[in-house]
């Protein structure tokens, strides 16, 4: 039995700053065995930075900055967004200190996110139909907003695939 992995996310880190790459890891782990592998991950996951979300009536910036944990603090108007080293850490001290957050989201950073990198991926159809199935399992409604994020890209496709078919149609 070993006693941690082959690989650990340190040197993995270090090969990825000497590529220079500043997005995305492109590292794979498929020349691992399972075990060395599942070792990996599970340290990977540990190194990674968890992101927090949820509406807030009226936040106390103060409080929220000293909650345990915390790498970054947004407040766009009762929108909290927490980058945070220990999720679950973070999110009892919140309800320790007795705020209580409603539309809770809680994911991992694999890379820093800025503001308007979000605010693509917000747009993008995959986000928004997690989000609508997340809506409807947790309060059984769906966002119009989100509905027409993805009726929007489903119209441009059916668009472009009308204008596909209408060339080639005129090339036959």
């Amino acid at each position: 039995m070993r006693s941690g992995p082959v690989v650990s996310f340190e040197e993995v880190s270090k090969v990825y700053e000497r590529s220079g790459r500043s997005t995305g890891c492109r590292w794979s782990s498929g020349a691992m065995d399972v075990e060395t592998r599942q070792a990996f991950w599970t340290a990977m996951n540990a190194e990674v930075a968890k992101r927090i979300s949820f509406r807030l009536g009226r936040a106390d910036e103060g409080i929220l900055r000293g909650l345990p944990s915390l790498v970054r603090l947004e407040i766009p108007h009762d929108l909290v967004r927490i980058q945070s080293a220990d999720a679950d850490r973070t999110l009892y001290a919140l309800l320790d200190v007795g705020y209580r957050p409603r539309e809770i989201e809680i994911s991992s950073l694999w890379f820093a996110q800025g503001s308007w990198m979000q605010r693509i991926g917000q747009a993008l159809p995959t986000y928004q139909i997690t989000r609508i199935g997340t809506d409807l399992i947790g309060k059984g409604t769906v966002s119009a907003a989100s509905a027409g994020i993805v009726l929007a890209w489903f119209a441009g496709f059916v668009l472009l695939a009308v204008l596909a078919v209408g060339r080639t149609a005129e090339t036959v």
